[in-house]
């Protein structure tokens, strides 16, 4: 064996590593670790006494949030992708209601909603979340 036959196994079994755990079916080491690919969207409805629930457009909401936050939310009104985009909103859904309920006065209680699906179109749990004005 030529010196460079053990460096060349060594190269192949690293760059085989993860699509071989990736058929196996495991997510550490495969490629399934990094990303699920997914679509998102976010919907929020404010609620006002004596009148119906209305739609808060997330354009609306840009002036009041940071250059993060309008990257992640700004493109949310519909489709769009991002695995990690959907779990960083899914865990500030009540901040999101209270920033809302904040810009509108009148407000009684705003509902927020994070849809997720796989780019294959199937649906995965919804994040809902009602926030109570003060």
């Amino acid at each position: 064996m030529t010196p460079r036959a053990p460096v060349l196994a060594c190269l192949l079994a690293l760059a085989l590593s993860p699509v071989v755990l990736s058929i196996a079916g495991a997510d550490a080491g495969g490629f399934g670790m990094f990303t699920r690919p997914m679509r998102y969207r976010v919907s929020i409805l404010v609620e006002r006494p004596g009148r119906p629930a209305a739609r808060v457009p997330i354009a609306s909401l840009a002036p009041h949030m940071s250059r993060d936050a309008r990257r992640v939310l700004g493109p949310a009104d519909r489709w769009t992708l991002g695995e990690t985009n959907a779990s960083l909103l899914a865990g500030g859904l009540d901040d999101l209601g209270e920033l809302v309920c904040g810009l509108r006065p009148a407000a009684t209680a705003v509902r927020v909603a994070l849809e997720r699906q796989s780019l294959s179109g199937t649906a995965w749990p919804s994040v809902r979340r009602s926030v109570a004005c003060r």
